[in-house]
């Protein structure tokens, strides 16, 4: 482990020993070399400008900063460098250094270098040899001269310092051996995205094995159809020479020509300016496309001009079989859909049920026509392309995706309008429609709940108003003839009492049960009468007005009244409850008046399948015949309240004895929550 400055120390002994080897210096990790460890290293230069310098021991190099003082060195220069490390770029280097001539020695041995050796970052800053074929020269800054270089399957960057004029020299097509200092283009991973080869030509480091034809237009012209065939392809670094007519000039740099063997894709090192029709003259190398070969790297010159090229009618099972790669063609299709940017208009199309895409790419901020809407039918011309490949068992590919690329937007030409119901209109209308519907739906639907909502209040309203009138049309009948009619009869019957005062027993006796019966119908009238007027079920149900009923009837008397529910509350039809109500009423009118209780309990229980309503007292209770209830004086309520009951088809039973209280039970059975007795029970 390295801590801050204790590094020199654990690495190369004792304290302040600096770092005396490249090795060594190589071998530092990126943390370790950022300690600004000294460095005192001697090597031969094998590269050295005003902002670079290059230093080799053996077959370690490493990158050191110019010592300005010095200047710049020679190749061979054997030089002694004193510094302190940094991590570098990609390896450590050295900074802040000083250097001193020593002498001149021989350049170390390069190391014979494939592309994927450069690549891989093994032999950067390292003297290193390439061979190759020189594929395009081009001017570099600061004098320099770039070319790239055909290796291994690859092109590869050299920079050549331009102390010698290699441009009058023809070196396109030329075989050579470079020897320099391998580098590259880092990115901030500390990885080489692109490898470099720096040459600083002499006779030693820049040697042309095989020369480059001195003029390649001079070369023999081969059909566009033999290019990459057999036998040329066992020389694809060879330069090719075609001829043919411009079919499409989509940049300076690139074209696509047609002779009378096949058409041709060509990519120029240098811009030109070509027109449709011109005949031209390429040399360039020959690659493989996706199914055609492609000329890259290549010259061409003008050498006459003809009438426009004629597109070639074709079919879109033909362009699926890449028949028409790279040529000018003309097919029909049915537009789909068209996208617009600001750099290109895209018409994805479909025919016999194959999808593709016509590209028109934009060079010029003008006006767009109006262009097909999809349903069109429309007849495209331009240049066909292969986009993906696909391949069965066997070794023979073919196209699964292809595209035609339009020279303007007069190339394409609209056969038939779409129908006015496009497959979009109708989405509209149907999405309106849909709407509508939901809205119409919506609103009936509102409608019926408000409609249902207010003619139930309606109804409500109406029978509350006409039980209330009806009730009080009753009130007043009882009030101005039976109640008046027995308080006379009440009357008289106390005058008849008082002058028969010396007559038998037993005419007394009947008196008594008569002035009995009769007051009981008046007591009767009065609460028939009392009740008629009242609201007991107005706003409630039984529950209710049993209790506010029963607690009303207690009203002051000294009498402990409990009332206690059990269950769910029951929902029975208006003349049940009423029924139920009057029994109730009953029989605690009889237990404060006859049984002088002083504790009613009075307790209502449902359940699934009955309803019980009991009234207890602890009065002085009664003696009862086998019927059930004695006609005497005061006892006429029972037999009131055993009808009710019959009425409701309920069983009625009284427990009683005297000086023991009063139990009253009714038991409603069948029970139901969906009211399915009401209608029967009205029928009784």
């Amino acid at each position: 482990m390295i801590i801050g400055g204790l590094a020199p120390f654990v690495l190369f002994g004792a304290p302040g020993e600096p770092i005396s080897s490249i090795s060594q210096l190589r071998s530092l990790t990126p943390e370790e070399a950022s300690h600004s460890l000294p460095v005192h290293i001697a090597g031969v230069i094998t590269r050295s400008t005003h902002n670079e310098m290059y230093v080799q021991e053996g077959s370690e190099a490493v990158f050191v900063t110019p010592d300005h003082k010095a200047g710049v060195y020679q190749l061979g220069d054997y030089v002694e460098v004193f510094g302190t490390t940094s991590k570098g770029q990609f390896l450590p280097m050295v900074t802040e250094a000083s250097s001193r001539l020593i002498g001149h020695r021989p350049l170390p041995e390069p190391v014979r270098a494939s592309y994927r050796d450069l690549a891989s970052g093994r032999l950067d800053c390292c003297w290193v040899e390439v061979a190759g074929i020189i594929r395009t020269v081009e001017r570099g800054s600061s004098g320099k001269m770039v070319c790239y270089l055909a290796a291994d399957g690859a092109l590869l960057k050299v920079e050549v310092s331009q102390s010698v004029d290699y441009a009058r020299l023809p070196l396109i097509g030329a075989s050579v051996r470079l020897r320099g200092v391998a580098g590259g283009l880092k990115n901030y991973r500390r990885q080489i995205v692109k490898p470099i080869v720096w040459v600083t030509p002499t006779t030693e480091t820049f040697s042309i094995e095989t020369q480059a034809p001195a003029d390649l237009f001079a070369l023999s012209t081969q059909a566009v159809s033999t290019l990459l065939s057999y036998p040329d392809t066992m020389r694809p670094d060879t330069v090719s020479k075609v001829a043919g007519q411009v079919i499409w000039s989509e940049s300076a740099t690139h074209l696509f020509l047609r002779d009378q063997s096949d058409s041709l894709e060509v990519r120029l090192q240098a811009p030109n300016s070509f027109r449709v029709g011109d005949l031209v003259e390429v040399a360039g190398f020959a690659e493989h496309g996706l199914i055609k070969p492609i000329l890259v790297d290549a010259f061409a010159r003008c050498v006459g001009h003809d009438t426009a090229p004629s597109p070639r009618q074709t079919t879109v099972a033909r362009m699926l079989r890449h028949d028409d790669e790279s040529d000018l063609v003309q097919v029909e299709a049915m537009v789909q859909g068209v996208v617009r940017t600001s750099e290109a208009i895209l018409f994805a199309v479909a025919e016999d049920g194959i999808s593709f895409s016509v590209v028109y790419s934009r060079n010029d901020d003008g006006a767009i026509p109006p262009l097909p809407e999809s349903g069109a039918r429309v007849s495209f011309i331009g240049i066909c392309k292969v986009d993906r490949l696909k391949s069965d068992n066997t070794q023979l590919a073919s196209a699964a995706a292809f595209s035609l690329r339009l020279r303007s937007l007069e190339d394409l030409q609209v056969l038939s309008a779409p129908s006015w119901w496009s497959k979009r209109r109708i989405a509209i209308a149907f999405a309106g429609l849909s709407g509508v519907l939901v809205l119409a739906a919506g609103w009936i639907w509102i409608l019926r709940r408000t409609v249902a909502r207010q003619t139930r209040v309606i109804v409500a309203q109406t029978r509350v108003e006409a039980t209330l009138e009806e009730r009080d049309r009753i009130a007043r009948e009882l009030h101005d003839s039976l109640e008046q009619r027995l308080a006379g009869t009440t009357i008289l019957l106390d005058a008849a009492a008082r002058a028969l005062v010396d007559q038998a027993a037993s005419a007394r006796s009947h008196l008594d049960t008569a002035r009995a019966m009769l007051r009981h119908s008046l007591d009767e009238a009065q609460r028939a009468v009392l009740d008629l007027r009242s609201r007991e079920f107005e706003g409630g149900d039984l529950v209710d007005g049993l209790e506010h009923s029963l607690r009303g009837l207690v009203g002051n008397h000294r009498v402990n009244f409990h009332f206690n529910r059990e269950g769910e509350r029951p929902r029975l039809d208006a003349v049940t409850e009423n029924h139920l109500l009057r029994l109730a009423q009953e029989a605690v009118t009889n237990a404060l008046k006859h049984a002088e209780a002083t504790d009613i309990r009075v307790t209502l229980s449902t359940d699934p399948t009955q309803l019980i309503l009991r009234i207890e007292d602890n009065g002085r209770g009664m003696e009862i015949d086998r019927e059930g209830a004695r006609a005497q004086a005061g006892q006429f309520g029972l037999i009131g309240m055993r009808e009710r009951a019959d009425k409701l088809r309920a069983r009625f039973s009284i427990v009683t004895a005297k000086r023991r209280g009063t139990a009253i039970e009714v038991i409603l059975p069948h029970l139901s929550s969906k009211r399915p007795a009401a209608k029967r029970l009205r029928t009784v």
